[in-house]
């Protein structure tokens, strides 16, 4: 038998509730020669039986029954039992178009590209956004100026990825990383050279409402600030000579604010690249100027109760973040 064109990874963890959703887009696909990889990290509730379920019923179906270790071990895990000519990721909570392998397999193999990138939609509890991830220009450094500056995400689930070019610039997944782990590698991979392309249609789902467990909302301030720390430790030999200026200080202001709300001897916020140290300082000031003005406009407009509430809040964030301004 063939190997498939496309492999689909889907990282699953107590997905019991959304999971149906996302896996019958799957199986609708108009693009039928891919094979989707159910990795399943350890979930306590139906996810595992409801992935065996559709295995049984669909043999492009594999289930990867693991413990758990993290969405990164996952993804890993995904990436190295793939066996498709190109690769892309799904979360277990969103959902995609019909067309979303079709559009994206004849993009990318019509312009013999590495990467192609799509648009998304995000659904919020009372709307929903289009997301345009047009590159300022296919130049790889633009593309990752980009990507540090959040104008195009790093998410890898808009994403089509020829896979051998993991093996090709040795990128992987980091085990110890629980957020930022696919801005990660596709600054990586773009890094290294790939080519990349865009297509400006609407094909993937996020949804940010559905899932009420989802990790990104649990996870511990101190393993944030590890996965931060390691993506700028990893990337700064190969960006630092590039001119990312932007970019680069608000990944690092990232690092500082959460160690800021950490409160926590383990880190200094000073010490922690202190090359972004005065800017970090002068933006802070300005907002908390900024914030004044607002609480002044609010108390002469004749809401006054609002504008005490929120002096209150921002006195209390401006004592706390004295403790860099000294």
């Amino acid at each position: 038998m063939n190997n498939p064109s496309i492999s689909v990874v889907v990282a699953v963890y107590q997905a019991e509730k959304y999971i149906k959703r996302c896996l019958d887009s799957i199986r609708a696909q108009t693009f039928t020669d891919f094979e989707v990889l159910l990795v399943d990290d350890g979930s306590l509730d139906s996810s595992g039986m409801i992935c065996d379920e559709y295995a049984a019923r669909d043999s492009r179906f594999r289930v990867i029954h693991k413990q758990n270790e993290g969405v990164s071990c996952a993804r890993q895990t995904g990436l190295n039992t793939a066996k498709g000519k190109y690769i892309i990721y799904a979360d277990p909570d969103d959902w995609v178009e019909p067309n979303w392998l079709q559009k994206m397999y004849e993009k990318i193999e019509k312009e013999n590209a590495d990467i192609v990138i799509c648009d998304f939609e995000r659904i919020y509890k009372d709307k929903k956004v289009h997301y345009v991830q047009k590159p300022r220009s296919l130049d790889n450094d633009d593309i990752i100026a980009d990507l540090l500056e959040d104008k195009i995400w790093g998410s890898c689930w808009n994403k089509l990825v020829k896979r051998d070019i993991f093996k090709q610039y040795n990128v992987s997944f980091n085990p110890r990383m629980t957020i930022w782990e696919d801005l990660y590698v596709t600054c990586l991979l773009v890094a290294d050279g790939a080519k990349v392309i865009y297509l400006p249609e609407i094909l993937y789902h996020y949804d940010s409402i559905v899932n009420k467990n989802s990790i990104i909302r649990f996870l511990r301030l101190h393993n944030v600030i590890q996965s931060y720390m390691i993506f700028i430790d990893d990337l700064s030999p190969i960006l630092l000579a590039k001119k990312y200026d932007d970019g680069w200080y608000r990944r690092k202001s990232k690092v500082k604010e959460k160690i800021f709300l950490l409160n926590s001897p383990v880190y200094d916020i000073k010490a922690v690249y202190q090359e972004i140290n005065q800017r970090y300082i002068n933006e802070s000031r300005n907002y908390h100027i900024w914030s004044i003005k607002a609480c002044v406009g609010l108390c002469l407009s004749g809401h006054s109760i609002v504008a005490h509430f929120l002096f209150s809040v921002f006195e209390a964030i401006r004592q706390l973040r004295s403790i860099i301004l000294h």
